[in-house]
């Protein structure tokens, strides 16, 4: 799986650490190596992405979005040597971060090289608020990004109240690589936050993309092998590659060779799980929709879930 078989854009996906600043409960990898700013320079096997090996394997392949992940990219020492061979070469490079280890220099080099930071919005303080108005004004593309919980009613208030200018929104369903019973969230509960979401976020709906997360059983998508999942690549820390970042962790570097370059319901750790409504059927929790567009897609299915908010 070394190269594409045609000439087609592909995405590509870059765990290139596993070092990173915070312990965030809902991270799907299990193995991150907590650092602060001044952390070791040298790159660690296991822990960092070889530059060297990456670089080889990239030149492979026509780029179409490259979106760089961690651990905290930041924390990787070869982040801007990447960056300096990816900027000619991608057509958009994307950078998952939390956003706490970025200068006034590495503001100044995203600016000027049109990256775009993915980060990801977990709380509603002014330290959160302040270090986004700080890359705004300094004219960083940014799209913020939210797990989507019972518990979000701040938050969600806070993307139109503080961040109504940001370019994206994304709302996220809650995933684990290795889930019982108990982790996976209904499909009845899962609309019911998108109906939550909605009446939050009206003002700016056109710019909210959410993962759709159930369909019902009868649609083409939910009847797909592969429950639609989105055609990508991830490369992670030890070069191995997946066509999904959950796979990642579930089989933590113990696969030999590469895995299929597409997902199937066998290696999944979503798609097992079928939900208790049979008429419907969890889909790859990466399948984007407009927000507006879910909540049409909701009322015609006629699900009936009532919005009580503050839950």
């Amino acid at each position: 799986m070394d190269k594409i078989n045609n000439s087609s854009k592909v995405d590509i996906g870059l765990n290139v650490t596993r070092r990173c600043n915070l312990q965030c409960s809902y991270c799907f990898l299990k193995d991150l190596v907590l650092v602060d700013k001044n952390t070791e320079k040298d790159l660690i096997p296991n822990v960092d992405l070889p530059i060297d090996e990456t670089l080889k394997k990239l030149s492979n392949y026509e780029i179409g979005g490259m979106y760089i992940c961690g651990g905290e990219p930041f924390a990787y020492p070869e982040l801007r040597s990447l960056l300096d061979w990816l900027i000619a070469r991608a057509d958009n490079i994307y950078i998952s971060t939390n956003g706490l280890l970025i200068n006034d220099d590495w503001i100044n080099y995203l600016v000027e090289n049109d990256i775009t930071l993915l980060l990801s919005l977990k709380d509603s303080s002014e330290a959160t608020y302040n270090r986004l108005i700080r890359f705004k004004n300094a004219g960083i593309k940014m799209h913020l990004y939210h797990v989507l919980t019972k518990k979000s009613d701040d938050i969600l208030k806070s993307f139109t109240e503080r961040y109504s200018w940001v370019e994206k929104v994304r709302l996220l369903i809650e995933t684990h690589t290795n889930p019982t019973e108990n982790d996976v969230i209904s499909v009845g509960e899962w609309y019911n936050l998108l109906k939550k979401a909605r009446v939050y976020l009206h003002n700016i709906i056109d710019k909210v993309d959410v993962e759709i997360g159930y369909l019902e059983g009868e649609n083409k998508i939910a009847q797909m092998p592969n429950r639609g999942a989105v055609n990508r690549l991830i490369i992670d820390v030890d070069l191995k590659m997946y066509p999904c970042p959950l796979l990642v962790e579930r089989h933590n570097g113990k696969i030999e060779g590469d895995l299929p370059n597409s997902c199937s319901k066998e290696e999944c750790p979503v798609f097992f799980n079928e939900t208790s409504d049979s008429s419907f059927k969890q889909v790859c929790p990466f399948l984007l929709t407009n927000l507006k567009a879910a909540i049409e897609y909701i009322e015609h299915a006629e699900i009936k879930v009532e919005v009580k908010l503050g839950d």
